[in-house]
């Protein structure tokens, strides 16, 4: 769920065993919707913290087969994390330092997760479209007319005229007007559902692409850290050596050079990683 719905740790999984949490009776499956609670949400300065998620397809083909009562995550903070270190263990991977505590805004880039407030727009705009359809279909209402004269100024026979006239007025659409509104409707829904999905795969693409970035940078300072330790070595046995008249001071001065270049790139990588998730 916070993966496909882009929910907080704090909202899934309790600290201490009275916290609030996401519970099942929070999801509407009748509308597609999560509703997170005001007590649940992060705290922030806000009066109202609660909001609406849409339940994308995929999450709920996954929750609904285990959609039951009361917390959806009956687990702990620290039992979350002891299995992920199980997980990372099994899969023979090195986590990233610190990077379950990125926030996902942080984590994927500064303008992947911004799109969601375009997407929320964009699943509005579908669900506006589709309710269009059937509207544009429809028949146009019809009209109740009633007219009534209470009195005359001279003297005519009785019924001689109309005095109170009823009449139904139903425009029917022999044309087919309607049904050409109708099937406007279904491709107007049918844009609005593909450029949603759109940026769906977009803000998937882009997170992907940023974990993956990430990885590969903390990968970059393992091996450059590696790097400096074995040059440090080479320094100080240059140096031993350069002491005791072993070696000559121009490799002392190489090895010193190349781990001051090794710092220097580390320090790039460093300030690259930091502007890049800032």
């Amino acid at each position: 769920m916070g993966g496909l719905a882009g929910l907080r740790t704090c909202e899934l999984i309790r600290s201490v065993s009275d916290d609030p949490v996401l519970c099942w009776e929070d999801i509407l499956w009748s509308k597609n919707l999560i509703f997170v609670r005001h007590e649940v949400a992060k705290q922030t300065r806000a009066r109202d913290r609660r909001r609406y998620i849409p339940l994308e397809p995929a999450a709920g083909k996954i929750l609904g087969p285990l959609a039951g009562t009361g917390p959806i995550m009956a687990i702990s903070v620290g039992y979350l994390h002891k299995l992920r270190r199980k997980l990372a263990g099994l899969m023979k991977i090195k986590l990233p330092e610190n990077c379950f505590r990125i926030p996902s805004h942080g984590f994927s880039s500064p303008n992947c997760f911004g799109r969601l407030g375009n997407q929320r727009l964009a699943c509005d705009l579908r669900i506006v479209a589709e309710e269009r359809i059937p509207q544009e279909a429809a028949w146009e209402d019809p009209k109740l007319n009633f007219r009534s004269l209470l009195g005359r100024f001279v003297q005519i026979p009785a019924n001689g005229f109309t005095d109170q006239t009823v009449s139904i007025e139903q425009t029917i659409p022999l044309s087919g007007k309607n049904r050409s509104r109708e099937r406007a409707a279904a491709a107007e829904a049918v844009a609005a559902f593909q450029d949603l999905r759109r940026q769906e795969l977009e803000v998937i693409f882009k997170t992907r692409f940023a974990f993956l970035q990430l990885s590969n940078d903390n990968e970059l300072l393992e091996l450059n850290q590696t790097e400096g330790t074995a040059l440090s070595q080479t320094v100080e046995s240059s140096r031993t050596k350069f002491e005791v008249g072993a070696e000559p001071e121009s490799d002392l001065l190489t090895a010193q050079i190349e781990r001051q270049k090794v710092a220097e790139e580390r320090q790039d990588l460093e300030q690259k990683i930091a502007h890049r998730f800032s």
